[in-house]
């Protein structure tokens, strides 16, 4: 299979604040339905009182998570936000470190709760498209209308 490409251009961009205590895929879902964003990536930064991350094992065919539950900083997190269902989707991938200098990360998780998080979104205008199941890897990717 060869890739798949459509173009899109730049919208709004949005800098904030989430709240602290909030879930930070969820906090990330509801901010796009309040402003009317289906397509968008982020970045973030800031701190969490738990993280909830994954890594895909591609022969099961499943992500194998895992929760860290003592606070950590975010030293990266990015990703992307389209549709499943009609409904924004967040694809968030994060590096975490714990208070004992371990680094450790993947797919990031509801349940990551946030202590502060600072985002900035940059809202995406272009043909829809929808993240739907692939088959072929087991995965939720793009799917795009030809």
């Amino acid at each position: 299979m060869t890739g798949a490409f459509t173009e899109v251009k730049t919208g709004r961009v949005l800098l904030g604040r989430l709240p602290s205590g909030s879930d930070l895929v969820a906090e990330l879902e509801a901010l796009c339905i309040r402003q009317s964003i289906d397509l968008a990536t982020f970045t973030l930064q800031g701190a969490v009182s738990s993280v909830t991350w994954g890594v895909y094992d591609s022969t099961q065919q499943v992500y194998v998570t895992r929760t860290e539950t003592s606070p950590c900083h975010i030293a990266v997190c990015t990703g992307n936000i389209s549709l499943t269902s009609g409904t924004p989707f967040v694809l968030a991938q994060g590096v975490f470190c714990d208070q004992n200098g371990r680094s450790f990360g993947g797919r990031v998780f509801s349940e990551t709760r946030l202590i502060a998080g600072e985002v900035e979104l940059r809202e995406l205008l272009g043909p829809p498209f929808d993240r739907d199941y692939d088959p072929e890897t087991g995965m939720m990717l793009w799917q795009f209308t030809r």
